[in-house]
């Protein structure tokens, strides 16, 4: 997996941009989807996705949702909204939907 940061100037002013081969993690995923499939849901820990770091940084720039916070997961609204917003833009991450 490879993470590339890229800061493009165009006159007084700049854009970044970032990107990262997913394809590996898209491998992955779809491997623990097939593995819960055959051994079932574990009823202590259920995984719900597996977010690429390119992925956490578009939905913190296009929702303000910081998945990287310490305190994310102490508001149950943000792992629905998480939720939500993984299932109709990346589905391909989710394991549990």
């Amino acid at each position: 997996m490879s993470l590339k940061d890229e800061i493009i100037f165009e006159g007084n002013s700049f854009k970044t941009q970032v990107s990262q081969d997913i394809s590996g993690i898209l491998d992955q995923t779809a491997l623990d989807r097939a593995y819960q499939e055959v051994h079932g849901k574990s009823k202590k820990y259920r995984k719900i996705a597996t977010i690429p770091d390119v992925v956490a940084i578009e939905i913190l720039t296009k929702y303000g949702i910081d998945l990287h916070a310490p305190d994310f997961m102490h508001h149950p609204a943000n792992g629905r909204k998480l939720r939500h917003i993984l299932k109709s833009e990346y589905p391909k991450l989710l394991l549990n939907t």
